[in-house]
């Protein structure tokens, strides 16, 4: 990928997300879903197995790969984590991302890497940031979204805050700019209220091709919307913290397996 430009980082810097549009190449591409396809394949064919056969079933079995409720007879999955695992071809790609990241924040470490995936007729996801402070405290963090598919309006592509429209508003409106914490806010000075969730004037929806990537903010409100097309939408995700604050890569999968060892999900 060629590097960032000072534009796009500027732009970056300002809006607190940046889409590039450099194509990762057909065969990366075909490479990253085919170790998808493998693992969730795998995932399903083990807790139709135990619940065929009548088996206490442990999600831990399907570890890294996060199962919904069932569909009928069959499961689907949600979300796929440390794909670097299991995926070593891919650390070109990673390499390539986090020279990119250290030119928005400098020196960084990967912190955790996932794939999501949205079957057709599944829901969005509400308004929400990506906060890992649930382990270890975290000054920063940027996300990187590599689209595996073809994101559209129509399949629930992702939502980013608009980090420019309350001021917008509340200058139009002539009064103070109310909350940005993504819950209904009040314009305050007029009584009016002015629901940031799923409201479009609040958030732009992203529209990418395949191999394009999205840089985001970690504490940046974003969102999506239920996949309404007939095919699945994929988007494989790492998140990249500054180098000062430590590598947590370890400790967070050690944590996430444990979760999966004791909840099925």
């Amino acid at each position: 990928m060629k590097a960032l430009t000072q534009d796009q980082v500027q732009f970056f810097n300002e809006n607190r997300y940046l889409v590039k549009s450099d194509l990762v190449s057909a065969e990366y591409l075909e490479l990253y879903n085919t170790c998808i396809n493998k693992l969730t394949k795998k995932a399903i064919a083990e807790q139709i197995y135990a619940t065929q056969n009548k088996l206490p079933y442990s999600s831990a079995d399907s570890y890294p790969v996060y199962l919904q409720s069932m569909y009928g007879r069959f499961p689907r999955p949600r979300k796929i984590e440390q794909i670097r695992g299991y995926l070593p071809d891919i650390e070109p790609a990673y390499a390539a991302i986090q020279e990119h990241v250290e030119s928005l924040i400098g020196p960084a470490y990967l912190y955790k890497d996932r794939v999501v995936l949205k079957y057709p007729r599944s829901p969005g996801i509400g308004t929400h940031s990506d906060d890992v402070n649930n382990i270890d405290l975290i000054d920063r963090v940027v996300v990187v979204g590599l689209c595996l598919t073809e994101q559209t309006i129509e399949n629930g592509c992702l939502e980013v805050y608009d980090v420019h429209a309350v001021a917008n508003m509340a200058a139009a409106k002539g009064c103070d700019a109310p909350c940005m914490t993504g819950d209904p806010c009040v314009c305050i000075g007029d009584g009016t209220r002015e629901d940031t969730y799923k409201s479009s004037k609040f958030f732009k929806k992203i529209e990418t091709k395949p191999g394009d990537i999205i840089f985001m903010e970690g504490d940046l409100l974003h969102q999506s919307d239920e996949n309404r097309s007939k095919k699945l939408r994929t988007i494989a995700y790492t998140l990249w913290n500054e180098k000062a604050q430590g590598d947590h890569y370890a400790k967070y999968y050690s944590h996430m397996e444990k979760i999966k060892q004791g909840n099925e999900v």
